[in-house]
């Protein structure tokens, strides 16, 4: 008979099933709010960062996804297979570098308003 792991504790499932929901809330919110704002001619800039900021999320949901059927304690402890790990930090990369850009458009848009 082959032995099968344990189900993941309630607290791994509560904790990263809380997380998913947000972050996948997050996803739905800024893919909507970026193709309204596409469709509005926004600039090409702008628009790059916003699609690395969606795929960082996606990325992050995955990780999230793959965490809720990880199962074991230590799951729950932050050690987790290679996959949830790269695709965390995929996403934490993406996201860091659209939040990056988009604070640099921010500063020379507000540079060039100065006398």
């Amino acid at each position: 008979m082959i032995p099968t792991p344990a189900p993941a504790p309630l607290l791994n499932v509560i904790l990263h099933g809380a997380v998913f929901l947000f972050v996948l809330s997050t996803f739905v919110i800024a893919l909507i709010v970026w193709i309204r704002r596409k469709r509005e001619t926004m600039p090409a800039e702008e628009s790059e960062s916003w699609e690395i900021f969606v795929l960082g999320l996606f990325f992050y949901m995955v990780s999230e996804f793959s965490d809720l059927f990880t199962p074991s304690l230590r799951a729950s402890l932050g050690m987790h297979n290679y996959f949830t790990e790269f695709a965390l930090l995929v996403g934490l990369a993406f996201i860091f570098i659209a939040m990056r850009r988009r604070l640099l458009i921010v500063s020379e848009a507000e540079q060039g308003e100065q006398p």
